[in-house]
């Protein structure tokens, strides 16, 4: 393959290191998702080519932790689903007069945040619930519309990489809560809310998977396998039992959330 890798700073260490780590098959090119421009520019330089786009795989995404009604107004959300939501459906929509010609495959990188509603995550996830309900809803389009494109969806646990990152993860919180009105923040001091956050992140720290081939293996096979699975879910075993959670009726959910199941887990993780 051919790999077309959009970075947000080409220039940067990160972008550097995987073109150093790669073949010569593996080009650059300037894309931040959440501007149409930078967008549209890249799928032309993937035209100019001369290949075929056999595959597009959304991987971008922002997230942090915070209670639903710190920041102003939506802008905490916004900021989120530029990327996490319109960037992935930017980038589709711009790929698919490609892909019709390729018949070839979109995959995209969801969470199992997408599959539960946890405390303080609201906004994550809302994002990666929308990227699966994105996927199913396009890939039952397909079949009406008779495009042979496959339409495949990552779910990974929390893996060890700058998206659980607690200096980053506190940063945007900080922000979150300064710019909240005073009366939201008169709220929120009465709860201690710092000691709830440092004992949830020492739960992500220790719970954070570090092999993260478990995911880009799922993504070469969602890419180059003849019948890829509909979902690819990454995790361990305790990941499993917050995916069958999910499942469970609501009300049961919520139980084990906020009592039975997230008192277990801090105390296990936290001493």
């Amino acid at each position: 393959f051919t790999v077309f890798a959009g970075v947000l700073f080409p220039e940067g260490e990160g972008a550097q290191k995987l073109a150093r780590g790669a073949s010569k098959r593996l080009k650059l090119l300037k894309m931040d998702v959440t501007k149409a421009d930078e967008v549209e520019a890249a799928i032309s330089a993937v035209r100019a080519s001369g290949l075929p786009l056999w595959a597009v795989v959304n991987n971008a995404g922002i997230g942090f932790g915070a209670f639903f009604d710190w920041g102003e107004d939506v802008e905490v959300y916004r900021k989120l689903f530029e990327v996490n939501i319109f960037g992935v459906i930017r980038v589709t929509k711009a790929a698919m007069p490609l892909l019709r010609q390729s018949s070839g495959r979109i995959v995209n990188v969801a969470s199992l945040a997408g599959r539960i509603s946890a405390p303080t995550m609201v906004h994550y996830n809302m994002a990666k619930h929308s990227v699966r309900v994105f996927s199913d809803t396009i890939r039952r389009e397909f079949a009406l519309t008779g495009d042979a494109i496959k339409v495949v969806t990552i779910e990974p646990t929390f893996y060890r990489t700058e998206i659980v990152n607690a200096e980053s993860m506190k940063r945007f919180r900080v922000n979150a809560y300064n710019s909240s009105p005073e009366e939201i923040k008169k709220v929120y001091s009465a709860v201690a809310p710092d000691r709830w956050f440092d004992k949830a992140q020492v739960v992500i720290d220790t719970v954070s998977r570090t092999d993260l081939s478990e995911v880009t293996e799922a993504m070469e096979n969602a890419v180059t396998l003849e019948h890829p699975k509909l979902f690819y879910r990454c995790g361990g075993y305790h990941d499993v039992i917050i995916w069958a959670l999910s499942h469970l009726p609501e009300i049961i959910f919520d139980y084990f959330i906020n009592n039975r199941f997230g008192h277990a887990v801090l105390s296990v993780y936290v001493k």
